[in-house]
């Protein structure tokens, strides 16, 4: 989500905690519901641009269908209406993915204590096959895992084959640290370069990302 023009930072985030995120607990269809928040502070990492987004929502549902459901939900019709007091909807990419869980870390629920993530958005480079593209994503945040110094999680999502669309992404890997402080420690690891230069050979840079996120869970099971 891109905030709309008018908007501070501190008021998109303020908005999109409250009222959007009670009026987006409506949708009874819904499963898990994460809201990450960008925080005024950019990673430096050499060859990957920032991300462009201001909030980066997750929401899981029970079937493809639902997830497509979402705008022809009766439940969904506040928090639709809302938006246009939020983002610039001219700028909103909605990704459709199944979610590759790597390291699932301690059990986590609502109202757990603060978690900060690395978020890599990545295109895919037009001549890298999507086989070989997965497989690197996958040994990228296994890598990850167990090299990254104080991370508890880490997952990559990858656009789900059924659905028709064009994904503005090809992969979403995040990494999730107990601390801000550890997650800038970690970014700037030796650990974090080396899973990055392992997708320098897949990853098409004009059409990737990089962001550091403070994330809320408003729905965990």
């Amino acid at each position: 989500m891109v905030r709309r023009d008018g908007l501070t930072d501190e008021q998109f985030h303020a908005h999109w905690r409250e009222p959007h995120g009670r009026l987006a607990m409506r949708v009874r269809d819904i499963r898990r519901y994460v809201q990450d928040h960008t925080f005024g502070a950019a990673p430096d990492v050499a060859g990957w641009p920032h991300t462009r987004y201001d909030g980066l929502p997750a929401v899981w549902f029970d079937s493809l269908a639902d997830a497509r459901a979402l705008h022809t939900n009766p439940d969904f019709r506040e928090s639709h209406a809302d938006e246009t007091n939020l983002v610039d909807r001219d700028r909103l990419a909605w990704l459709y993915c199944t979610e590759h869980v790597v390291l699932a870390g301690p059990p986590m629920a609502t109202g757990d204590p603060e978690g900060w993530k690395l978020t890599l958005l990545i295109g895919r480079r037009a001549d890298t096959p999507r086989g070989e593209f997965d497989a690197a994503i996958h040994a990228a945040t296994a890598l990850g895992s167990t090299s990254l110094p104080a991370v508890r999680r880490a997952t990559y999502a990858l656009p789900r084959p059924d659905d028709a669309g064009s994904p503005r992404f090809d992969a979403v890997v995040e990494f999730l640290f107990p601390g801000r402080a550890e997650l800038e420690v970690a970014t700037a690891s030796p650990a974090a370069g080396t899973v990055l230069d392992g997708l320098t050979p897949v990853a098409e840079p004009a059409a990737s990302e990089l962001a550091w996120t403070y994330e809320e869970r408003w729905l965990w099971p």
